[in-house]
């Protein structure tokens, strides 16, 4: 089963901390910090699954989650607003993984302290706690991702043309409260399925 982990730097390093159940925190090492006056850090520390993605992901093209950040003290982060950025492509080891969405968040730390922060989320083999390379066969280099948005894949956005598909799974979070987001990623059916396949035929 393939699970996305939220982090909040986006350099090719390993997971401390994969999520394998709901509710769990998933961190990394951060950037450095801004240090406050009061010896706070601005940043963000850890991103816990208020509401997971569903178990079979092969049921739908789009899929989303709901987050909920904290700092280094566990206080709640607000998040003001939230837009797509970019999507994460590096080799690591000899081995192209182009899996990763990067977000940018405007945040409302506890002391009133506004701060932009990234956010990157990528898809994880849970069984193995590794990241998942691209390893599809598409020729056109804007699919050849583990991870896409509504916007690369349709045809009437590409083309900068009215269309209502797009508020139902935008590229951008969407804040619906004070401290959660919810975003919705399209995933490469055909990468998951052999994520899944693989994973029934050891048991």
């Amino acid at each position: 089963m393939s699970y996305p982990a939220v982090l909040n730097d986006t350099g090719p390093s390993p997971y401390h901390s994969p999520m394998e159940a709901p509710g769990s925190v998933i961190s990394t090492e951060p950037p450095p910090p801004i240090t406050a006056t009061n010896g706070s850090f601005y940043t963000i520390t850890t991103a816990v699954f208020e509401k997971q993605p569903p178990d079979n992901m092969r049921k739908s093209n789009f899929f989303h989650f709901v987050l909920h950040l904290a700092d280094e003290n566990q206080a709640p982060i607000e998040v003001e607003r939230g837009i797509f950025k970019d999507f994460h492509d590096f080799y690591a080891n000899g081995q192209e993984y182009r899996n990763g969405l990067v977000y940018t968040l405007n945040c409302l730390f506890r002391d009133g302290t506004r701060k932009e922060q990234e956010l990157c989320v990528r898809l994880i083999d849970s069984s193995t706690k590794q990241l998942i390379p691209y390893e599809g066969t598409c020729k056109n280099p804007d699919f050849r991702r583990v991870l896409l948005t509504h916007e690369l894949i349709c045809s009437r956005c590409l083309e900068h043309r009215s269309c209502g598909n797009k508020n139902d799974t935008p590229s951008d979070p969407v804040i619906i409260d004070r401290y959660v987001y919810i975003t919705h990623v399209h995933k490469q059916i055909g990468i998951v399925k052999r994520i899944q396949n693989s994973k029934q035929r050891t048991h």
